[in-house]
């Protein structure tokens, strides 16, 4: 019994610490991680810049400092949102927010487009510090980029 304890402990203990991260000293450039990402990563859409007032009704993400989000013509669900918050708690939130937006596309898109729910089901989403990092493609170098900048 001791040991499912001990097992359940850990569990728990590494979920708790599995979030962005308490490295609030890591410094990216959202905007060359976003450029990079529509450079060397294969899209169906084209994909294009939208303003930080998009981003915030799209991601509920009203507590963001930066952001970079570039979104296609809604024929697919790809996109990419890179966002840079104030604190790690507020990048947490933010890591909420993208993970609820890509739940929202899967329910939207299974009745008129349902071959994207492969698409969104891959999807990357990670967070680091004060970073939330989404790329909704099927191209597997968007996770290899991605894990470049916030690691």
């Amino acid at each position: 019994m001791k040991k499912f304890f001990t097992l359940i402990f850990t569990f728990l203990f590494a979920a708790g610490i599995a979030g962005c991260g308490k490295n609030d000293t890591i410094s990216i450039d959202i905007d060359a991680l976003s450029k990079e990402l529509m450079e060397k990563v294969k899209f169906d859409d084209e994909l294009v810049l939208s303003d930080s007032e998009t981003a915030a009704r799209l991601y509920g993400t009203k507590n963001a400092v930066d952001c970079r989000l570039y979104i296609g013509s809604g024929a697919t669900a790809e996109e990419i949102a890179v966002f840079e918050f104030g604190s790690v708690s507020d990048a947490e939130e933010g890591l909420k927010a993208a993970e609820a937006r890509i739940s929202e596309q899967k329910k939207s898109y299974e009745s008129y487009a349902p071959d994207e729910i492969k698409r969104l089901d891959n999807s990357v989403v990670k967070c680091a510090g004060k970073y939330v990092a989404v790329c909704v493609t099927n191209d597997k170098a968007a996770e290899k980029i991605i894990s470049e900048y916030l690691n």
